[in-house]
């Protein structure tokens, strides 16, 4: 899993969502939640992160 991938995972799991539930949703919806999650991959990859949560460095190598 890449840093990005792991990212996403942990994004969708803390807010109590699957890739189905994405698929699942309208458009616009779907759009804003995947908007939020490039911009946490977009902190985390750059270090950012403010809320004492694992980053992407943190990820184990696989």
């Amino acid at each position: 899993m890449t840093p990005a991938e792991y990212i996403r995972a942990r994004y969708l799991e803390q807010h109590d969502l699957t890739e189905a539930d994405l698929a699942a949703m309208p458009a616009d919806q779907r759009a804003a939640i995947e908007k939020e999650v490039a911009d946490q991959i977009k902190r985390e990859m750059a270090g950012i992160e403010d809320d004492g949560t694992e980053t992407a460095e943190d990820v184990p190598a696989a």
